[in-house]
């Protein structure tokens, strides 16, 4: 597996009683068998260890070790040697890194520009920015990596940057292309689901209208052929869709996610960096049209009418269509699993990864977090013992280019980074280990690095490293070529909900990371969290979007965000 020269230090989680202590801030470094190597100088990892998992940390840390195997760091030693410790969210572990010993950190949900403030992170203007020539790329830095919008958000107010992106991550949905291929599920120019290719020349355009991208070819470019594509499946006796139920999380950020390509990248900035004017707030509505406000030029007083955009009206349309829309009864999910605290996101996946396998009627969609195929690798590790065939390195599986509403002209595929990543130095660094630590995160920087994460977790880093990638000779999944491609065809105009305006930067929590916060909804008195739970309940989607609005009023926004 790995060398002794990469070691996990996680030593709160030996006992029930140590798990409970870490819950609170684990003071327990020490893992039972874990030495310290004296002649060498040790760096202290964190790795926020779901989704993504560690394995590619660890691989990277031992070719890492390699590579500073005569490095003297110190006067007194020789090479490194370092410990990747398993952290919890970042939400949770910021008020306890004093009893963390973490020095470099990977993690998510985190409240940059506030954690800033309280000091917990030091200034790393220099690895960002520094030229990467002791890692083998001269005239490359990370910084030059970055996108534009990221760039601006981390290079905090005083010019200094004090972290950078960690993966990029979205939610939508996941579709089994395998299942498509099987069943002839791709549509073609007639608008018939007939074809077994995408690449197939009689393939429709898909939603960017364009039939010289083939990522998106043969598959529904409006809300109704959606509906007709998941109508076709339940004829066929598939299952269109799954979801969890206990984790309503993932549908309301699948729907952000839908809103903010649906909206597009240009009124997105307008949103993050409250300026520039909004051709998307609804004034009112016709029936179930929105009626549109002329061009709205958004400031610090008056962000709160973001809330209600078309985007945003219309990807809660779509899924309320989604949980209501039955043929002949039946819905185009498992009834029994859409509320159920028992059916969590590891479940759906499961019933997702295992088609053909476990004798249900095969389910065709799956809505999750690019991360899926990842995390379900204990699934697929375990079908695939006796049949490679259904190996996660075999299986197809691709993103999904959403649909628009009918009546819309030609739309590209944009995707929303939803997780607030980090990589950053804690203050537990001493000067003493900043020449170590700028090599590892220059190293962890270098464009096979980066590459070699993809390889490993069938994700993205989130950097400009995959123009030139080679996607069919890389070793990837055919999921990881997929969502490769599809980032190549997306290009810079991944939406990130990051801003330099100091009101929507304070107030992250708010107006982005919280979704029951975003989806706040006042109706007939009552203030809905969830969607998922209003939708069920029978509110409409017009309802909602009119109760988003109620909710995030002039008033709520002077004395939440401005005040």
């Amino acid at each position: 597996m790995f060398g002794k020269k990469v070691q996990r230090a996680v030593a709160c989680f030996l006992s029930v009683g140590c798990f409970a202590a870490c819950m609170t801030g684990c003071n327990l470094f020490i893992e039972e068998g874990e030495q310290v190597d004296a002649t060498k100088m040790q760096l202290y990892v964190g790795n926020f260890n779901q989704g993504f998992g560690k394995e590619w940390l660890e691989n990277a840390a031992e070719r890492f070790t390699e590579w500073a195997k005569d490095k003297h760091y110190s006067d007194d030693t020789t090479g490194v040697q370092i410990f990747v410790d398993d952290m919890q969210i970042g939400s949770a572990v910021v008020n306890s890194l004093d009893n963390n010993r973490a020095e470099i950190i990977f993690n998510e949900s985190v409240d940059y520009y506030t954690w800033i403030r309280n000091g917990n992170l030091v200034d790393i203007t220099d690895i960002v920015k520094g030229d990467m020539g002791t890692v083998g790329e001269s005239g490359e830095s990370i910084y030059g990596k970055m996108y534009p919008s990221a760039q601006e958000f981390y290079e905090y107010t005083d010019g200094k940057i004090y972290g950078i992106p960690f993966h990029e991550s979205t939610y939508g949905i996941i579709y089994d292309i395998d299942l498509f291929e099987k069943n002839a599920l791709f549509m073609d120019k007639e608008g018939n689901f007939s074809l077994r290719s995408q690449t197939d020349p009689n393939a429709s355009v898909g939603p960017d209208g364009n039939a010289s991208t083939s990522i998106d070819n043969g598959l529904p470019a409006t809300f109704s052929e959606f509906y007709a594509l998941c109508d076709t499946m339940l004829a066929r006796g598939l299952q269109p869709l799954t979801w969890t139920g206990k984790n309503n999380n993932y549908t309301s950020r699948f729907i952000q996610s839908m809103a903010a390509y649906l909206d597009g990248y240009k009124e997105n900035r307008v949103k993050y960096d409250l300026k520039g004017n909004s051709e998307h707030i609804i004034a009112s509505f016709d029936g179930n049209t929105p009626v549109l406000r002329e061009s709205t030029p958004i400031t610090d007083q008056n962000g709160y009418l973001m809330t209600g955009t078309t985007g945003m009206y219309y990807a809660l349309e779509f899924f309320y269509n989604l949980i209501t829309r039955t043929v002949e009864g039946d819905h185009y999910y498992n009834e029994s699993n859409l509320m159920s605290q028992a059916y969590d996101h590891m479940n759906a996946q499961d019933d997702f990864v295992r088609n053909g396998v476990s004798g249900k009627a095969d389910t065709a969609m799956l809505i999750d977090g690019v991360w899926f195929l990842n995390e379900a690798k204990g699934t697929f590790d375990s079908i695939s013992v006796s049949d490679p065939s259904k190996s996660a390195s075999v299986r197809k599986f691709g993103l999904m280019p959403l649909p628009h509403p009918d009546g819309w002209g030609n739309t590209k595929f944009t995707y929303l980074e939803t997780n607030q990543t980090i990589c950053g130095v804690t203050k537990k660094a001493t000067e003493e280990k900043m020449d170590l630590i700028k090599d590892f995160i220059q190293f962890l920087h270098t464009d096979s690095e980066l590459q070699a994460f993809t390889e490993t977790t069938s994700t993205l880093r989130a950097f400009d490293y995959l123009s030139d990638y080679d996607v069919e000779n890389g070793n990837l999944t055919p999921f990881a070529k997929q969502l490769v491609s599809l980032k190549q065809y997306i290009g810079d105009d991944v939406v990130y909900p990051i801003s330099t305006n100091n009101y929507y930067a304070s107030n992250t929590t708010e107006l982005f990371a919280s979704d029951t916060m975003v989806f706040s909804s006042t109706i007939n008195g009552r203030t809905w969290n969830e969607p998922i739970r209003a939708f069920d309940s029978g509110v409409s989607a017009r309802d909602y979007i009119l109760g988003m609005q109620k909710y995030h009023d002039e008033s709520w926004w002077n004395g939440n965000i401005l005040s």
